[in-house]
């Protein structure tokens, strides 16, 4: 069976030529599955998936890549059903090893670690955090783990640790005995996880604030609702939920810190960083910073606005600023630069940065003058602006949902002119707020002109960032998962 990539190859004829040979050949349903669903043929790539995992029923990978493509197609708890029969099937493969009798209380991610999208770095730091105190055996319930083993994966250990804590579990058709922290999104909207606790923890980021008669029944199987932020609290305490606490996210200040910055010479650096989407408000971003640049010609604007998911860009438009979105280019990335330059911006006041991982984001905001973050809307408090801060970068930020809990005195440019926003293609906006473009550009200049007062309120910024690590905030949900139930509870 092929490896689970869901990639696109050139051409299927190959894998033809195999099925009409042998139509159980699971490699070539495989690789047709493969083109299928690079082809967005999502419905004949599942059948292909399926037809593999019953071809070769003791290879994960066919699991696997069906359960990734049920996933695709929205079928959630399908896919989890198919990702615990990969899971068995890996763990059997390698011979059914028991877990470690390690007395310390576990608690396992429902998704996985990484370096590029904000998810990603949530799990790696929580992990590492937990490997710091040591008092807690950290496991990841990520379908990651149905795969065999990648040896050069960082991850390696924790996947297999993993795989041999919770396979038993599911061998038995249990619970596992130990908290689950889920992803949730809109609606309730979870991350496929592998298995299901006695005890599973909601980590929440919602941006839409209108909820589902069956998004409200899904949230009744947890525990607790972390909410990401005080405004996403209130959503969820708003719809009568009283099982949830607020714990944001933290940075790590051995990575974003302001002992680096620049001195102003060269161009007027300016970062835009997040997934290019209506949301996110990059088309308010470079509209401020067209307008800044016809009077600041010394200026660029830095963009680091690259995803997995390129097609979200289409929801630029929204906004009503621009009648096209970037297109995709033959290697699946967006084309950002061409995009930009038609609209108005200089080629040479451009720098796209590509898809940068978290690590290496530090070199990158020792290098800028100002962020900007005209955001819509945020379920969270927006891990880029929080970088950005907590690197010592003087920030303007739009004043609305997520953001607020970033804002005080002295520490940003606070974008308070919030126009209220209602849109049909999204369910529910109350607290969205659209930015003034005439108040970011004027907040732009006065970063520019101002360079001592701009250090000062990146200095601040820094200050406020320093009180929400990742080791402080991992510590707060662990005590929030962990605290003693009380009568009231």
């Amino acid at each position: 069976m092929i490896n689970a990539s869901l990639n696109p190859i050139g051409n299927p004829s190959g894998a033809l030529g195999q099925l009409a040979l042998d139509p159980a050949d699971s490699e070539a349903l495989g690789l047709l599955g493969v083109y299928q669903s690079g082809s967005n043929a999502l419905d004949q790539a599942a059948r292909l998936f399926d037809h593999a995992r019953i071809a070769a029923p003791a290879d994960p990978r066919g699991h696997f890549a069906y359960g990734g493509v049920l996933q695709a197609m929205g079928f959630t708890e399908q896919a989890e059903r198919v990702f615990a029969q990969a899971t068995l099937a890996n763990w059997s493969g390698i011979g059914r090893p028991p877990p470690d009798r390690d007395p310390r209380p576990a608690v396992a991610l429902g998704w996985g670690p990484g370096q590029t999208s904000g998810w990603e770095v949530y799990a790696h730091n929580f992990l590492k955090r937990l490997d710091e105190r040591g008092d807690y055996l950290a496991l990841t319930a990520d379908p990651a783990i149905c795969l065999p083993p990648d040896r050069d994966d960082p991850y390696a250990p924790m996947f297999a640790r993993s795989l041999a804590q919770l396979a038993p579990f599911l061998d038995q058709n249990s619970l596992y005995d130990f908290p689950l922290l889920v992803a949730l999104g809109n609606d309730f909207g979870r991350f496929p996880h592998v298995g299901r606790s006695a005890r599973e923890i909601g980590i929440m980021f919602i941006e839409h604030t209108e909820i589902s008669v069956a998004g409200r029944d899904d949230a009744a199987r947890y525990e607790l609702i972390i909410a990401g932020s005080s405004w996403c609290a209130d959503i969820v305490r708003g719809m009568g939920f009283n099982n949830v606490a607020t714990v944001i996210q933290g940075i790590d200040p051995s990575l974003f810190n302001p002992q680096r910055r620049p001195n102003r010479q060269g161009p007027f650096r300016v970062f835009s960083g997040g997934k290019i989407e209506f949301r996110k408000g990059q088309d308010i971003a470079l509209e401020a910073f067209r307008r800044f640049n016809l009077r600041r010609p010394d200026s660029e604007l830095v963009i680091c606005w690259h995803s997995a998911v390129p097609q979200a860009a289409a929801s630029v438009t929204w906004g009503g600023l621009f009648d096209r979105a970037p297109d995709i280019n033959a290697d699946g990335k967006l084309d950002l630069t061409r995009w930009l330059v038609e609209l108005g911006i200089p080629a040479r006041a451009i720098v796209d940065l590509g898809v940068v991982p978290n690590a290496q984001l530090p070199r990158i905001l020792s290098s800028v003058h100002a962020a900007i973050f005209p955001n819509r809307c945020e379920g969270g408090t927006n891990l880029p602006a929080m970088e950005a801060m907590a690197a010592g970068v003087p920030t303007i930020l739009s004043a609305n949902t997520g953001h607020l809990d970033l804002i005080e005195a002295g520490n940003c440019l606070a974008l308070s002119t919030q126009s209220p926003i209602f849109l049909d293609q999204i369910p529910g906006t109350e607290g969205w707020g659209n930015t003034d473009i005439d108040e970011a550009v004027e907040a732009l200049d006065q970063l520019y002109l101002d360079q001592a007062g701009a250090e000062t309120l990146g200095q601040n910024g820094a200050k406020t960032l320093a009180r929400l690590t990742w080791p402080n905030q991992i510590d707060l949900l662990l005590d929030n998962i962990f605290r003693p139930k009380s009568k009231a509870d």
